[in-house]
């Protein structure tokens, strides 16, 4: 299976107008070349769902699965760090009883 990196640079190349999210529309002369807006997409046709994986996304997390040893299944994240940190942060802390004096 073609990887990620090469899939993205493939679609680059294409030159593509880009008509949905992210609002940058991989404009490296507006925001620099130092990271890869080039390749920043959202889902779209041909390329896998960060929600609902079933392609190259899928194959991703099942590396990362075998390379981090995990005996779980390993996740890519979706919404920005803020959404990881909260989800590890969850998935430690034992939820408490909520003090309804408050």
């Amino acid at each position: 299976m073609e990887n990620l990196y090469n899939k993205l640079e493939n679609y680059n190349e294409q030159n593509y107008c880009p008509m949905h999210m992210p609002g940058h529309k991989r404009n490296t002369q507006l925001l620099g070349s130092k990271l890869p807006y080039n390749i920043d997409i959202t889902e779209i046709n041909g390329f896998d769902d960060l929600h609902n994986p079933q392609g190259v996304i899928k194959e991703i997390q099942k590396k990362a699965q075998k390379l981090f040893g995990t005996g779980q299944r390993s996740f890519m994240l979706v919404n920005g760090s803020t959404c990881g940190l909260l989800a590890g942060i969850r998935a430690v802390v034992k939820p408490r009883r909520q003090n309804s004096s408050c």
